[in-house]
């Protein structure tokens, strides 16, 4: 029951604010500064969504739930793999930069989103969820969640 609720959520939050940065990206302007911080918070507010929902998948017996998790967590990855680079010409940070593990972030959300991918037609087989994956969408969700913080704390300080 409690899977159900954490997959409406993220669905939710997805659903809502996809809708809001859509608006303020076919505006054909950049975003602002200030909205950049938004969007960058709202990617690492459903990344962590995402990460608490595939953290349930081991005690999941039921193989369309499983599948559910699957396609909004993929909905969750597509959605600021295709996105981040229309922030990130806003934001003070060099997006090459943008590194985890030597690895580029979009990089590793494309890596992750096309592993969740595989396992939406499969289920059954993500029994043996790669770690990596968990890692993976951990360490996104902790990488952009710092950098709105110091973000944000550097622009309170100037």
């Amino acid at each position: 029951m409690y899977v159900d609720f954490l997959i409406g959520d993220l669905e939710y939050f997805i659903f809502t604010n996809r809708e809001k940065m859509n608006k303020l990206l076919e505006s054909n302007r950049p975003p602002s500064y200030e909205n950049s911080i938004e969007i960058l918070e709202k990617f690492a507010t459903g990344l962590a969504k995402t990460n608490q929902l595939i953290n349930h998948l081991e005690e999941i017996e039921d193989y369309e739930r499983i599948r559910n998790i699957f396609i909004v967590s993929s909905e969750s990855l597509a959605w600021i793999l295709f996105t981040l680079p229309s922030v990130a010409e806003q934001i003070p940070i060099f997006t090459e930069e943008l590194n985890i593990k030597g690895q580029h972030i979009l990089d590793l959300i494309g890596n992750n989103l096309l592993q969740i991918e595989m396992f939406i037609d499969n289920p059954k087989s993500s029994k043996d969820l790669n770690a990596e994956i968990k890692t993976g969408i951990n360490e996104i969700a902790m990488a952009l969640g710092y950098i709105t913080k110091m973000i944000k704390k550097g622009s309170l300080e100037s």
